[in-house]
């Protein structure tokens, strides 16, 4: 029967143990340690390419190394890991096989984010991707603008960021977050409301979808308008208050602009409620004015309650418009009654 290796086992016996292990393997070897805060002595294993004073071990309850680590070791399949202060990463510290950084520290210079994320660019045959694991505690703002000025540093060197949902609580984890400072200003306030209100993956896709074609005049209003009206359509489907009531792109049989109907973005027909989303060129464009205004009038004049809304306002404010479109409904369910 093999006999049990623990802390209580002499000298000889845990030098034979790592022996055992690692036949074969002449990098590998046991190293002894002793510790003058709680006076404890063992022994721990080690390559010869190790630095000396690197930290990371993977240990059980009582202190000896795992199962798993040691096998790893033998097999020389464990990931390469150290656990080191800043200064030790900046001051020549080169390891070709490290391929992960853990930023847990705040720092906010350029500087800082391209030396330590150079120590993962060293060439090694077996290294396909590098990361960078940044843990930023968004709620602080402080700590927010330390952490986007990390993330221009990051994007200098080549890297592309990914917001996890951990950093939104409440947003779904499949949807990433833009990280652009101008981006975060302008469209935090609705990300919040859409967590207020539940959002799920299709959801936030759409609406970060809807805020970038907004952002890019080049590729043509149509598109923006596009998808800001399937965001605002599938956020409306998803409030109780208002699910199943709004058609999208619908037709009333109003003469409008030579044609014997009118289409109009969102209709709430029995609340006789239409909604009407405008892109930039709405504004810039005088002839554009005045047929929006046109189509006002007939729907007024057809008794129809119009809401008009900038595309942008939909990702910008979207609380704003979420309140208006819910007050209106709210007045057209008073005026019926009153009717009666």
């Amino acid at each position: 029967m093999e006999r049990k290796i623990d802390q209580h086992s002499t000298p000889a016996d845990k030098i034979a143990l790592f022996r055992a292990l690692f036949r074969g393997r002449e990098d590998v070897y046991p190293r002894r340690f002793e510790s003058r805060k709680t006076g404890r002595s063992g022994y721990s294993p080690a390559d010869k390419g190790e630095i000396r004073d690197r930290s990371i071990r993977h240990r059980d309850p009582q202190g000896w190394p795992s199962p798993d680590y040691l096998h790893a070791m033998r097999t020389g399949a464990l990931p390469r890991g150290c656990q080191k202060p800043g200064r030790y990463l900046g001051e020549g510290f080169d390891d070709a096989r490290l391929d992960t950084l853990f930023l847990t520290l705040p720092v906010s210079w350029r500087g800082t984010i391209a030396q330590y994320a150079g120590r993962l660019h060293r060439l090694h045959d077996r290294k396909r991707e590098v990361r960078v694991y940044d843990y930023a505690d968004l709620n602080v703002p402080m700590l927010a603008r330390m952490f986007d000025r990390r993330c221009l540093g990051y994007e200098a060197i080549g890297y592309s960021i990914l917001l996890p949902a951990g950093a939104v609580p409440g947003w779904p984890a499949e949807v990433p977050l833009p990280i652009e400072p101008e981006w975060k200003r302008d469209y935090a306030a609705s990300v919040q409301r859409l967590i207020r209100d539940g959002v799920d993956a299709h959801l936030g896709n759409l609406f970060v979808h809807a805020t970038f074609l907004l952002q890019r005049d080049a590729e043509g209003e149509d598109r923006a308008r596009s998808a800001t009206e399937a965001f605002l359509y599938r956020r409306l489907e998803t409030l109780p208050a208002t699910k199943g009531r709004f058609r999208l792109n619908a037709d009333l049989p109003i003469p409008f602009d030579g044609c014997g109907r009118m289409e109009v973005d969102l209709l709430f027909a029995e609340k006789r409620v239409a909604i009407e989303l405008d892109g930039a060129q709405h504004l810039s464009d005088a002839e554009a004015y005045r047929r929006d205004r046109r189509k006002d009038v007939l729907l007024q004049e057809n008794g129809y309650f119009v809401l008009r809304f900038l595309a942008e306002d939909v990702g910008k404010h979207l609380d704003m418009v979420l309140e208006a479109i819910l007050r209106t409904l709210a007045h057209q369910t008073e005026r019926s009654n009153r009717s009666y």
